[in-house]
């Protein structure tokens, strides 16, 4: 097996606490208005109000390029198929959340919650579940009791 981390790394510092950097360096007005419009930007951008294309770069990167190309065209595929289904049922909005092993890897909501109002879905929309909360508690019940996790 060989060595892919911090191959090139040099030395390591802990990042300042963000209270920290707030109480030694103030935003400016200026600095303010900046990120004020700059978060309006991407808003626009996520929720297909603005056509450009919005790229987010940071200190992560990727090592194994087909996995990262297998998971965003399964991205693409469950995007679609959520607003193929939306419109063949009429549906105004709905969330989606996937978790492996514990850990979410993709979570997106889709439409409106409040169709009046243009209020969009996000992943953390709570929506009422009615009467399927039983039969989904129920499923969850049987798998625990499958794994003997349930009595």
């Amino acid at each position: 097996m060989f060595p892919t981390s911090d191959l090139h790394v040099v030395e390591t510092r802990p990042l300042v606490p963000p209270a920290v950097l707030h109480a030694e360096l103030p935003i400016s007005e200026v600095g303010a208005k900046t990120v004020q419009q700059a978060r309006e930007r991407i808003k626009a951008i996520l929720h297909a109000g603005d056509q450009r294309l919005l790229v987010i770069v940071g200190p992560c990167s990727v090592h194994d390029l087909e996995a990262a190309r297998e998971y965003a065209t399964a991205i693409a595929a469950a995007r679609t198929a959520m607003t193929d289904y939306m419109t063949r049922r009429g549906v105004p909005g709905l969330s989606v959340s996937v978790s492996i092993n514990g850990v979410r890897v993709w979570s997106e909501g889709f439409g409106f919650a409040d169709v009046e109002q243009g209020v969009p879905v996000t992943p953390s929309t709570r929506f009422r579940s009615g009467s399927t909360a039983k039969p989904m508690s129920m499923a969850a019940a049987a798998v625990l009791h499958d794994q003997g996790k349930l009595d």
